[in-house]
């Protein structure tokens, strides 16, 4: 949560909730989505439970990141767009020694662990102000950005970076 010490799970995250943000920053949920992951993967590492879509924006040493960037481009183009604005980098592919940006300190993934689940599994998609990111299982990652609303990048959506289980 924004104060850096409370930690809730994205299941109950409510609408005006304040979650913490890159570099201090702090954002409202303005809005949750429950999407079905779909035929997406999830991914674990280092002894997590699978939590994130495989799509989903994480920051790592360098830069925004994702499991399968192809998968980003292809569903979440304009979020694609905003990440590569964002640090004037291509989307890396995250894979078993990529070191992730976190609140506690970077954190390399030594076990990744891709898993298939029940396609009709509920993630959630907390709709922010702000700069689009927050944390998650303490790891910094990015919202989907939806196209259109606002110049400054205000308002998206993250997708994936919670079933339910991961704390932000």
């Amino acid at each position: 949560m924004a104060d850096g010490i409370t930690r809730k799970p994205i299941k109950d995250i409510v609408v005006g909730d304040q979650i913490l943000g890159r570099d201090g920053n702090s954002n409202t949920v303005v809005e949750i989505e429950t999407p079905m992951v779909g035929k997406r993967l999830v991914y674990g590492w280092n002894g997590l439970e699978p939590f994130v879509s495989e799509e989903h924006p994480m920051m790592t040493t360098e830069g925004w990141g994702a499991f399968n960037p192809t998968t980003l481009y292809e569903t979440e183009f304009h979020t694609f767009t905003e990440v590569i604005k964002e640090e004037l980098k291509d989307v890396v592919e995250i894979v078993t020694g990529t070191e992730l940006v976190t609140i506690l300190g970077n954190q390399v993934i030594e076990d990744l662990v891709p898993s298939d689940v029940h396609e009709d599994t509920v993630i959630y998609n907390l709709l922010l102000d702000g700069d689009n990111t927050y944390y998650a299982n303490n790891i910094l990652v990015h919202n989907k950005c939806e196209p259109g609303f606002a110049g400054d990048g205000s308002w998206g959506w993250g997708g994936g970076s919670g079933m339910g289980q991961s704390y932000s």
